[in-house]
């Protein structure tokens, strides 16, 4: 075991992943340079990138950021994360997404 010490630098590093309606929102802790954006679409706090992809049931996703940098000039430390969809729910209403598709007026 090894005693670890606080430098008092908060890592650049992917902080969350959530479900969204066409696929993934990625948070990330500090500001991204909006330039290293390349396939997903910036919102406009500058820490959240969507990510579009095929939702499916039961895949193992790999999220890569690699090469990434933040607006300080930061690279991401950890540049992998993973989720799996066990069962698909809407993020707003709570209820899976095969219900949403057929219930259009829901």
């Amino acid at each position: 075991m090894e005693k670890v010490l606080w430098n008092g630098r908060v890592r650049f590093e992917i902080h969350d992943i959530e479900l969204a309606d066409t696929g993934f929102n990625v948070s990330i802790i500090e500001f991204l340079d909006q330039t290293q954006v390349k396939l997903a679409q910036l919102h406009v706090d500058g820490r959240v990138v969507s990510v579009k992809v095929n939702l499916q049931k039961d895949k193992v996703l790999e999220f890569v950021v690699s090469g990434v940098r933040s607006i300080n000039g930061f690279r991401v430390t950890v540049a992998k994360a993973y989720d799996t969809l066990n069962q698909l729910v809407d993020p707003k209403r709570k209820q899976p997404l095969n219900y949403l598709l057929r219930n259009t007026s829901a």
